[in-house]
């Protein structure tokens, strides 16, 4: 039985978002200044993104990236 590794991820890439954003948490606990956090929600949207949208990886990039940036303004401005 052969295993494509590149097919598994193609299915499966909800759950190397999720992995991102389990690393980018405890990044978190180390540095405490919610850059982390924030970027971790955007893994967390890309993987449900990726549970919706399964082939097109371009927009889970997208959605991902969007929530992360807004999410940065937002903190970034409750700090000021």
């Amino acid at each position: 039985m052969e295993i494509n590794l590149n097919d598994w991820f193609g299915t499966h890439l909800w759950l190397l978002w999720v992995v991102l954003a389990v690393l980018l948490l405890a990044l978190e606990l180390l540095r405490r200044d919610k850059t982390m956090l924030v970027l971790a929600v955007g893994g967390l949207a890309a993987a449900v993104t990726a549970l919706v949208v399964r082939q097109d990886w371009w927009w889970q990039l997208l959605i991902g990236a969007i929530v992360a940036v807004v999410g940065l303004y937002v903190v970034r401005r409750s700090e000021a």
